[in-house]
């Protein structure tokens, strides 16, 4: 919700004095925000590890503003932030794919699009070249909009290198269509 409601042409000042701050933490109204979003979502002081709820949010929503916020080069696509999409196939190929994409953008016939994560771990390779997840929204990029496209997970909590980036051929793509199964995915 706070990515979603930074990334607006109005926050970028905003933005831009959060990173040369290094934190969020002196953007009381953002601060105030966390603190009631905490609030309604019954959200502990601390974490089953220990960890600071407060802190770790604070840290992960500075993480998010400092990587390519505004996908330097691209067009954000402002009509499809955090858009839920619905993909069916055919008889012949039956499936339907339910989601919904943080942050896409657009140049020329590229279509980004970017997946906030908040877990712990990265994902390993064989789970990045087969993401189910990824392969969707490359897929509803395909159809929905005629482009070719790649997603970027940001893992925020590793702020040093948190992309992993996914990009596939048509041939992958096709395959993922047409998996011998009847298949159902909201993700």
């Amino acid at each position: 919700d706070i990515f979603e409601m930074l990334i607006q042409e109005k926050y970028k000042k905003r933005v831009k004095k959060i990173h040369d701050e290094g934190s969020i933490l002196k953007d009381k109204d953002l601060v105030d925000l966390i603190n009631s979003m905490m609030l309604k979502f019954n959200m502990e002081e601390f974490d089953d590890k220990g960890q600071n709820n407060f802190e770790m949010i604070c840290e992960m929503i500075f993480v998010g503003l400092n990587y390519d916020f505004y996908c330097k080069g691209y067009k954000i696509d402002y009509e499809n932030l955090e858009t839920m999409f619905y993909l069916k196939g055919t008889d012949e190929q039956p499936y339907e794919l339910r989601g919904k994409i943080d942050k896409p953008s657009s140049r020329g016939k590229k279509y980004k699009i970017v997946d906030y994560k908040s877990s712990a771990q990265k994902k390993q390779d064989v789970e990045l070249e087969f993401s189910v997840q990824a392969l969707s929204y490359i897929l509803w990029a395909k159809k929905a909009k005629n482009m070719s496209a790649f997603v970027e997970f940001v893992f925020l909590r590793f702020p040093d290198k948190p992309e992993q980036r996914v990009e596939v051929t048509d041939e992958v793509l096709e395959g993922f269509e047409a998996w011998p199964y009847r298949w159902y995915l909201t993700i």
